[in-house]
């Protein structure tokens, strides 16, 4: 995540390096070396007369007039909150890390007791910024509950959302300051 300058720059590197992407690139790769169109669409059609065209519109309608622009409204929703409360998360921040010492950890899970006592060790030395690693899920170690940019764990232990990492690295962290830990 350090590597990337933008949030944008982050996720479409983390999308085109998932392995679901990459099964992606080798299934189109076997559709268009062995034709398999022809066999996806009479599959298709056998699958229409089977589910009959009453509960194919069905379903279609409630797919795309329904669901999925519920899930986008969400998800952007969810963002423009975030963007909205970086400012005031940043305010805090400057005030919180002022003359500390702080450690960034870009975490891949978040139950480890190994990775608790480190942390806990870390917070004594100065302030613990733990780098989400789920989007939405209310991730912790306390039952705090959901939250969009940060959320104070413990003293100087902190947990921070991928999304918000970039701009609080923009506007708060100082380099000279900041450790780092992968």
């Amino acid at each position: 995540m350090a590597a990337r300058r933008h949030f944008f720059a982050y996720a479409y590197h983390a999308v085109t390096a998932a392995p679901l992407y990459h099964l992606w690139q080798s299934v189109l790769a076997f559709v268009r070396r062995f034709r398999l169109i022809a066999f996806l669409l009479r599959l298709l059609g056998i699958l229409i007369a089977a589910l009959q065209t009453g509960a194919l519109v069905l379903l279609t309608t409630a797919l795309f007039l329904i669901i999925l622009p519920l899930l986008l409204l969400l998800g952007l929703g969810v963002l423009l909150t975030a963007l909205v409360d970086s400012r005031r998360a940043n305010r805090h921040f400057g005030r919180e890390l002022k003359g500390k010492t702080v450690y960034v950890l870009f975490l891949h899970t978040s139950s480890s007791a190994f990775l608790q006592q480190n942390v806990a060790d870390l917070s004594h030395r100065g302030a613990v910024l733990l780098i989400s690693a789920h989007w939405l899920a209310p991730d912790g170690w306390s039952k705090s509950g959901f939250y969009c940019t940060a959320r104070k764990e413990a003293t100087n232990i902190y947990w921070i959302r991928k999304y918000y990492f970039y701009q609080l690295r923009r506007h708060v962290l100082r380099p000279e300051d900041t450790v780092l830990i992968y």
